[in-house]
């Protein structure tokens, strides 16, 4: 839960930095825009860790103990959840 905050936190840095935000006094630059990406890619890895977590404790206490596995379990359930997320907004 406490990474997915910082990461929401991290990814709305990011966007307030790549525009500037008007209420902001700084200019527009590329090193922004160089910074607000990254902090936008840190903010959103944070927020992909907690489901993978998650998956992967899920899937161990199903009695999926080998790696292998749990890993596929995994990737499927993001596969699934991203091909969803696609079609939802073509």
């Amino acid at each position: 839960m406490g990474l997915s905050v910082v990461g929401n936190i991290l990814m709305g840095s990011g966007l307030a930095l790549i525009g500037p935000l008007p209420i902001l006094p700084v200019d527009p630059s590329v090193i922004l825009s160089q910074a607000s990406m990254v902090l936008f890619g840190v903010g959103y890895v944070f927020l992909h860790v907690t489901p993978l977590g998650w998956a992967a404790q899920q899937a161990k206490e199903e009695g999926y103990t080998g790696m292998a596995t749990s890993l596929s379990i995994t990737s499927i359930s993001i596969l699934i959840t991203c091909q969803r997320g696609i079609l939802s907004h073509a």
